[in-house]
């Protein structure tokens, strides 16, 4: 019967590699040449078409007389910086003075255009600053806090409105080349569009007007959107340490709008060179495919031309195949590796994260100077005055909140998009080699239920010493000892280099004394032990990869298709083997896509892209350090995916085949025929 079990694993085989191609081809391609005709509309978004656009030139003289009043602002620091430097002069102001009065400046224009004007202060512990901004007082900032500014109004509605949107920006003292006549940023522009839409009769939201203290990044907007949502009556505007900034008399207790709808995230300078939309949030989530639609159509009639991001991949891929590959495919891959990562883009991934629709629209300079060109200049602010007019009368006029378009999708463009039930079934060939030998190895165990015990016994503990790994930084930080996040990932590679010590070393030679005898009634013969030992094994560590993947399926396509297409082949390929070379390149292919391996590619790549562009590069052991800060820091902030499937199930599989590879009963033996074990 030996020919039978052959023609079935050559069957196998030829179905896994069939397999796992087409998934890779319809992944890579298909999904684009199949994607839908246009982006879907729904009754929401049809108002896009039909909105009037009043923004008129007069209104962007408005925004460049806001700009300068901004820069003249900043302008006057460094004059005084300057003199503080050449003369006995009181010191310059601090960055946190700066801020207060970009904060106060901000909130005495939301007062004159008729709103009402709010500072918000948080506290952030200096170990962000430090950690953030390459500061090297880490001992001295330990136990400090500095103090951050949210300025944000509420512009009534016109009657009675339950529901608020937001125009959203961060402010932040420009770098002196930005200073130039034509810079117009995301403040000024927001400003002016408050000024627009202050007395229109068609406003039935509630308009905030937001600005975070750029100095602290996401953090700003974090704290505003905790505070914004806790059901917690009477919450003080101020820290209880500060005073409040005196800029007019207003509550001293944080104000309240309507239920948020939707966010406009404006992260941009004027003139642009290329004009990008952004929709990636938090583990997957985006926003409904409306809001994106709205503003693609507002775009096209207002001749801003809207595209999406390729930022991941042009630091991936060389220049020679980046060229080579079709935009569109660059577009699909570039949304699908962002998504894939959990982390959001930029700051509209918080509001996805309190179920308010937003998006980013943001720019890349333009080289070009607009300083002589004010016609240009003002050309160029009426095409996105009309367009943020057109996306928020658009999203003024619903009556309920988005929700008959799509929240699962891909772009490959801002006027097309795959939806998910294109896209979701080609998960399936991918995970069915890893599926197919796992299923195949429990077979080859003679489905002797105390020989699967055997296995999963050797799983759980290679699992357990993983979620030991995994606990390790987090045991760390709640112990107060340690506040360097760079001092952190060193103990946590050494300690978990000593916990993979006490595996091989201790655990698993004692599991495998104590429960190897107990589970085969009759003794087999030496060259049949690592046999049947390999297929128990192997089976549970494989089928946990397996069961690790299916359920990101849903959570994050996207996350799931990348680790698939990573792992799969690796892992469905490995086999024992009596030839050293052989045991030996299959060790470092496993160890090349276990987590730790993974990062070191990742760090290693980022190295030799680093040394052929010619720029400051850090030794290969930095970046390491720095990707792992990286991950760790992404899952307390977001709660990404990448760490917690790395060590609870990509871990213990990788562990798990090492373990087998480099058993003493497999260095020599032959591998013989499938064996049937009886009972007397």
């Amino acid at each position: 019967m030996a020919w039978k079990h052959n023609v079935l694993v050559f069957i196998a085989v030829i179905v896994s590699i069939a397999a796992y191609g087409g998934g890779l081809y319809g992944v890579g391609h298909y999904l684009v040449t199949k994607q839908s005709p246009q982006t879907y509309m729904s009754e929401h978004a049809l108002l896009a078409g039909h909105a009037d656009h009043t923004w008129r030139e007069s209104h962007s003289h408005v925004t460049v007389g806001l700009a300068q009043s901004y820069r003249a602002l900043q302008l006057r620091w460094l004059d005084d910086d300057a003199g503080a430097a050449a003369s006995s002069s009181p010191a310059p102001l601090t960055d946190q003075a700066k801020a207060l009065q970009l904060a106060e400046w901000i909130a005495g224009v939301l007062q004159s255009f008729g709103a009402k004007a709010y500072i918000h202060t948080f506290e952030v512990p200096a170990t962000y600053t430090a950690r953030h901004q390459h500061s090297t007082s880490q001992q001295h900032a330990r136990n400090q806090v500095e103090i951050g500014y949210n300025v944000y109004g509420v512009l009534p509605a016109r009657g009675d409105a339950t529901e608020a949107l937001i125009c959203y920006s961060r402010y932040q003292a420009a770098h002196p080349d930005e200073l130039t006549n034509s810079y117009i940023g995301g403040v000024p522009f927001i400003l002016s569009l408050l000024s627009h839409i202050q007395n229109k009769m068609w406003r039935h939201k509630e308009f905030i007007p937001l600005f975070t203290d750029g100095r602290f990044g996401h953090i700003g907007l974090k704290e505003w959107l905790t505070t914004y949502n806790t059901p917690r009556p009477n919450t003080p505007l101020f820290s209880p340490h500060l005073q409040p900034p005196l800029y007019g008399n207003y509550s001293t207790f944080f104000q309240r709008s309507g239920q948020l709808l939707a966010a406009l995230h404006i992260n941009f300078t004027v003139p642009p060179s290329k004009f990008i939309i952004k929709s990636q949030g938090i583990n997957g989530q985006l926003p409904n495919l409306d809001l994106i639609n709205t503003s693609q159509r507002n775009g096209r009639r207002t001749n801003v031309n809207l595209v999406l991001s390729t930022e991941t991949v042009d630091q991936l891929l060389p220049p020679a195949l980046k060229n080579a590959i079709p935009s569109r495919h660059l577009n699909m891959y570039n949304f699908a590796l962002e998504l894939a990562a959990g982390v959001p883009t930029s700051d509209h991934g918080l509001f996805t994260k309190h179920r308010v629709e937003a998006i980013t629209f943001q720019s890349e300079p333009n080289p070009r100077s607009y300083d002589d060109d004010e016609y240009r200049l003002l050309s160029q602010i009426t095409e996105m005055g009309r367009l943020f007019e057109g996306v928020y009368r658009s999203v003024n006029g619903i009556t309920e909140r988005l929700h008959q378009s799509f929240y699962y999708y891909i772009l490959p463009e801002t006027s097309q998009y795959i939806p998910i039930g294109y896209y979701i079934p080609w998960i399936g060939p991918l995970l069915l080699p890893l599926l197919i030998k796992g299923v195949y190895l429990l077979y080859y165990a003679q489905v002797e239920e105390r020989r699967w015990g055997y296995g999963a016994a050797i799983v759980g503990t290679v699992w357990l010493h993983s979620l030991s790994v995994l606990a390790t930084p987090f045991i760390l930080q709640s112990t107060h000892l340690i506040s360097d996040i760079t001092t952190i990932v060193h103990w946590w590679v050494g300690i978990s280099f000593g916990i993979l010590c006490l595996l091989y070393g201790v655990s698993l030679p004692c599991i495998r004394a104590l429960l190897l005898s107990n589970q085969i009634p009759v003794t087999p013969t030496p060259a049949q032990t690592p046999q049947v030992e390999w297929a128990s094994t192997a089976a549970f560590g494989l089928l946990l990869v397996a069961l690790g993947l299916g359920p990101f399926v849903i959570l994050n396509y996207a996350f799931c298709a990348v680790a698939t297409i990573l792992v799969v082949p690796v892992y469905s390929l490995v086999a024992p083997s009596r030839f050293w070379l052989l045991r030996n390149i299959q060790g470092l292919l496993v160890c090349a896509f276990s987590p730790p391996g993974l990062v070191a590619l990742f760090a290693i790549y980022r190295y030799y892209l680093a040394t052929a562009a010619a720029a400051p590069v850090e030794y290969p052991w930095t970046l390491f350090a720095e990707s792992l800060a990286t991950l760790l820091d992404q899952w307390q902030v977001y709660g990404t995916m990448t760490l917690p499937f790395a060590c609870v199930f990509l871990m213990p599989a990788s562990l798990t085949l090492l373990h087998l590879l480099y058993s003493s009963q497999f260095l020599w033996q032959q591998p013989q025929q499938p064996i049937k074990i009886k009972r007397d």
